[in-house]
């Protein structure tokens, strides 16, 4: 899967909807795949799906961030596999709560 766009990454930084909305559409169906295998039901993976989201939106700074600052040697963060671990992190939660 590719990454977000500069343009778009640019936009949820900037907390802006229609960005916001491009990336969950973008890569929804994959993580609802993964909620799917940590949910009792689709409601539950649904709900695990959107909170998951909640905090990529809200910590996608930290993650633009973190590739700035990298060392030359160390290896760019990969976007999908960030995301991903932000919702594997949700579903855990939502499990555990």
């Amino acid at each position: 899967m590719n990454p977000p766009s500069e343009e778009i990454l640019r936009g949820c930084l900037k907390f802006d909807r229609g960005a916001q909305r491009v990336l969950f559409e973008e890569y929804s169906p994959a993580m609802m795949e993964i909620c799917i295998r940590y949910a009792k039901n689709q409601e539950e993976a649904r709900e695990i799906l959107l909170h998951g989201f909640r905090n990529i939106f809200a910590t996608i700074r930290q993650f633009a961030e973190a590739n700035v600052r990298r060392k030359s040697d160390q290896p760019v963060i990969d976007f999908f596999d960030w995301i991903k671990r932000e919702i594997i992190l949700a579903a855990v939660y939502f499990m555990h709560h």
